[in-house]
């Protein structure tokens, strides 16, 4: 059983890109098999045989570009109808996004949150090997407080990080983390 997945909005070029993305969130074979209307009734039939829960559709306001907007928000109201929970996560502007459909404004409620910052070593620790597919034992020990260190265990930054270098390395070291460090601006604005 698959309970959810997290699809990244903001790295969708293309409405094409977003049924890839799904494929290969389930761990399809090969997702990039077909054109994009087959690959979306694969990801449904995947997405029922794997019994996926959720659909986490972070930085969703990314959607609404304009040059995507449309074609990937019938998307989503397409897998909606094929009974794919969706749970879409972004900035304030998502609330515009839903009022500009009237069938998405029906469907969702904006609410604000906020996520706690990450003070526990062993949740990064479990991040890591959650996002990397590694063992505990093949993650540096030292990367787990330099993660926490760096990005002030604000959780989107802790989940960029890990995963910019596991995708740069293929490993978790220090070095490996240290060397991705210096090319993630965004950090250097993060307050404790």
């Amino acid at each position: 059983m698959v309970p959810c997945i997290v699809i990244d909005m903001s790295k969708l070029k293309r409405v094409e890109d977003l049924s890839v993305a799904l494929l290969k969130a389930l761990g399809d074979v090969d997702p990039e098999d077909g054109n994009h209307t087959r690959r979306l009734e694969r990801f449904v039939a995947l997405s029922r045989e794997v019994g996926l829960q959720l659909t986490f559709l972070d930085e969703f306001h990314e959607a609404a570009t304009v040059d995507k907007g449309a074609p990937i928000l019938k998307c989503i109201k397409g897998l909606m109808n094929d009974n794919v929970r969706i749970v879409p996560v972004g900035i304030e502007s998502l609330q515009e996004v839903f009022h500009r459909d009237m069938q998405l404004s029906s469907r969702f409620q904006f609410g604000r949150g906020r996520l706690e910052r990450i003070t526990d070593k062993k949740v990064i620790g479990s991040l890591m090997v959650h996002i990397s597919g590694l063992l505990s034992t093949e993650i540096n020990p030292a990367a787990v407080p330099y993660v926490l260190e760096q990005t002030s265990g604000v959780f989107g930054h802790v989940c960029d990080l890990i995963e910019n270098t596991f995708l740069a390395t293929g490993a978790l070291t220090l070095e490996g983390l240290k060397a991705e460090r210096e090319l993630m601006d965004c950090l250097d604005h993060v307050h404790p």
